[in-house]
């Protein structure tokens, strides 16, 4: 079998989003729904973005790049219309690894789980599919994703000097999954 037929399936193609909406599951934590994002949910994605990241923030063009590509998944939970939370994830086939682009929760929703419960879907869905490694970065400053990130079970190897625009360090953090029963090491 070549390296290649080994690589995981890209996530754009519809029976790998079929697998990420059935493991989803019909209900989330505190009544919410999850969903798996389209273009349509751009300006909802960017407003939440904003409200926990500020200038840092993904604005709608770039969640609208972000939902175009063939390696990325966007994670929600919703409240009816309300979107509640976000997980945008994007994947490299040859390493096998999904790297944790942005984690925001509104407000209002904050300390529920909801956050938590994403992630942990998006590591069923990552082993489902043949990806073995979870990586992130995240600001020295920003406490409340460190702690997320440690409750997620990823590990900070390193930190990062200089590596945001503005000149902030990054904690550099990793998880590997184990195989799913009968898949490939």
């Amino acid at each position: 079998m070549s390296r290649r037929s080994r690589m995981p399936p890209r996530v754009d193609r519809p029976e790998v989003r079929a697998v990420a909406e059935a493991l989803l599951g019909q209900l989330g934590p505190a009544g919410t729904t999850p969903v798996v994002a389209g273009p349509a949910d751009a300006p909802a994605l960017a407003a939440l973005s904003a409200a926990c990241f500020g200038p840092t923030a993904i604005t709608a063009a770039g969640w609208r790049r972000s939902l175009g590509r063939a390696n990325a998944l966007v994670l929600t939970l919703r409240a009816g219309p309300e979107l509640r939370c976000h997980c945008l994830i994007e994947f490299n086939r040859s390493q096998r690894r999904a790297y944790v682009v942005e984690t925001a929760t509104a407000e209002a929703a904050r300390g529920q789980g909801l956050a938590l419960f994403l992630r942990g879907r998006l590591e069923l869905f990552c082993v489902s599919v043949g990806y073995r490694h979870i990586a992130s970065h995240v600001s020295v400053d920003n406490a409340a994703a460190r702690a997320l990130n440690r409750r997620a079970g990823m590990v900070e190897v390193g930190q990062m000097e200089g590596y945001y625009d503005d000149g902030g360090a990054a904690i550099d953090l990793r998880k590997t999954l184990a195989a799913a029963p009968g898949s490939p090491a």
